[in-house]
């Protein structure tokens, strides 16, 4: 073997190495970027999962609301010397429970609606900025270089 065969194995090593560092780059940063957004789904559940538990813990107040305003009505009845059996007094109390408004003219239906919709919108365009950067990143480099 002469030089000239040498030193070109030395360059095709030199430039295969180089290669798969580059590579060994772009994986490791988009492995960090799958991580990135698989916290961001995990935090996504959870805070799903916490608005969730804050609509049933209000469900359970307004019911433990009702319940009590039903035991005083029963009590001031009962003072009053009325009937404790009569069915009209318990339904009207079990109905102002549920009747407590959180907007004027909006359900909490459809509040829950809404919320839910924001959040999906949310979603959608959060995903769509994360496969725009993760296409941009995984771009080769050269083609942007004479693209200017």
């Amino acid at each position: 073997m002469n030089n000239k065969e040498r030193y070109l194995w030395i360059g095709v090593l030199i430039l295969a190495c180089l290669f798969c560092d580059r590579k060994m780059s772009q994986i490791e940063t988009l492995e960090s970027l799958d991580k990135h957004n698989q916290l961001n789904s995990q935090i996504q559940a959870d805070q799903i999962n916490e608005l969730s538990n804050l609509i049933n813990q209000s469900n359970s107040v307004a019911y433990e609301k009702g319940f009590r305003e039903g035991e005083s009505h029963a009590m001031v009845t009962a003072i009053n010397g009325g009937n404790l059996k009569d069915y009209k007094d318990g339904y009207h109390a079990a109905l102002a429970q549920f009747t407590e408004p959180i907007e004027p003219n909006k359900s909490s239906d459809s509040m829950f609606a809404d919320m839910l919709i924001d959040f999906i919108d949310h979603e959608l365009s959060a995903e769509e900025s994360y496969w725009e950067l993760l296409e941009y990143l995984t771009e080769d480099p050269s083609l942007k270089a004479n693209a200017k």
